[in-house]
């Protein structure tokens, strides 16, 4: 199947951006997950942050929340201390809480724009 969905990551010293478009389907979920995990390990385990930009999301598939799972395993133990995460809609944030519970070492804030993003990451030392 075609993928369904896009992206776009960018990595400034310790900080991840991912700004996802559309909606996404399963193969959109696994491109980005291994595109993900491929700058997660660059970062050597050092301590990294980062800002999560769904404002131009609009969903993704039921099958893909099996991925995201293990992914967000698999990123507990990657020194994530930070996450800041924009919701475009309520309901992004609702079953973002359900799978975020995973991310146990992590500190989540849900954030109305980039600024206040940026300036909560600021404020811990990112």
């Amino acid at each position: 199947m075609q993928t369904h969905g896009s992206y776009k990551l960018q990595v400034h010293k310790h900080t991840v951006t991912f700004i996802a478009y559309d909606s996404w389907n399963y193969e959109a979920v696994v491109e980005w997950g291994n595109e993900f995990k491929g700058i997660v390990m660059q970062m050597n385990n050092e301590p990294w942050v980062c800002i999560v930009d769904l404002t131009e999301w609009e969903l993704g598939t039921p099958e893909a929340r099996g991925y995201l799972s293990e992914l967000y395993i698999w990123l507990n133990n990657q020194n994530l201390k930070y996450l800041a995460v924009i919701c475009g809609l309520s309901i992004q944030r609702d079953i973002l809480e359900q799978t975020y519970k995973i991310l146990t070492k992590v500190e989540r804030k849900y954030c109305i724009d980039l600024d206040e993003a940026n300036d909560w990451l600021k404020n811990v030392g990112f």
